[in-house]
This record gives structure tokens, C-alpha cells and sequence, in this order.
């Protein structure tokens, strides 16, 4: 997607990678353990990302809330991007990700 326009470009790329497919990992556990991680990995500070995503994360996680993400999905280089545009798509509230508690 060519634009000037960034919030458009941010929101293109978050429709591309929600292109998971098949069942959807049912323990909610596993998802807010990726979160964990990221919120993890984005603390250390070379992630150029606003102390409010981290914030916003910690909150998800602290209310045992996480995105359904499917089980398959696009390939990409580290292999992450489209489970994580599925949180991302939680965060911004894209209608197609729907958020489930966590069990336990």
C-alpha cells in the first residue's frame, strides 16, 4: 500500500496479515504468553514503540484478555507477524478480532 497517509498504511498492513485460517488456538494462555513476550522484548526500548502499546498490553494481560488467533496463517520472516496482528487488531479494535479471557 503506497500512501503518505501512515495511520492508513498501519491499518493496511494489520487487514494483509489478519489472513490466519483454520481453528483458532483455544488456550488463551498460550496467546497472552506471546503478549508477554512482546511486552517483554518492546521494554528493552529498541522497538521505537509508545510507552502507551506497552501499557496497553500490560492492561490486556493484567484483565486476562487476548485475542482469538487462528492456528495457520501467512508465512513472513520471523514468523510472527500475523499471530501479532491479531493483537494488534485487539488494540485498535478491528471488529474481526474477537477477545476471549483467558481460563485460569
Amino acid at each position: 500500500m503506497r500512501s503518505d497517509d501512515a495511520q492508513a498504511v498501519q491499518v493496511g498492513l494489520i487487514k494483509h496479515l489478519n489472513a490466519g485460517m483454520s481453528n483458532h488456538i483455544h488456550d488463551a494462555t498460550i496467546t497472552r504468553g506471546a503478549m508477554i513476550l512482546r511486552v517483554l522484548s518492546m521494554s528493552r526500548g529498541g522497538s521505537a514503540v509508545r510507552l502507551e502499546l506497552i501499557e496497553t498490553l500490560i492492561k490486556l494481560i493484567d484483565a486476562h484478555v487476548s485475542p482469538c488467533v487462528p492456528l495457520r496463517g501467512s508465512i513472513s520472516a520471523s514468523g510472527d507477524l500475523m499471530p501479532l496482528s491479531y493483537v494488534a487488531g485487539l488494540i485498535s479494535g478491528r471488529f474481526q478480532n474477537e477477545e476471549k479471557a483467558a481460563t485460569g
